[in-house]
């Protein structure tokens, strides 16, 4: 899914994809699956710092958030899902 997101220019393939492989990190993170909040908060909040430096993994997923921005409806998504108390309840998992 990382690679059909990185390699897609259609806006609506990239939202589809983005909102499934975050729905499944999510799931993960919910029980407490090795690395899956990591993975979701890479994409949903890229400037969490204790995520930076970590694993090479985690920049290949902020750096997919970066293309992500290009697209202003997955964008928004992403940012509105970002505030919610889920996410900020894994942000504390990690500081």
């Amino acid at each position: 899914v990382v690679e059909a997101i990185r390699n897609s220019d259609d806006p609506v393939e990239v939202d589809r994809l983005t909102r499934n492989l975050v729905t499944i990190q999510l799931e993960g993170a919910e029980k407490r699956m090795e690395g899956f909040a990591a993975c979701a908060l890479c994409i949903l909040t890229p400037d969490f710092l204790p995520l930076h430096g970590v694993d090479p993994e985690n920049e290949r997923l902020h750096e997919l958030r970066h293309k992500i921005s290009a697209f202003p409806d997955t964008e928004a998504w992403c940012c509105e899902l970002a505030t919610t108390p889920q996410i900020k309840s894994l942000k504390a998992r990690f500081k």
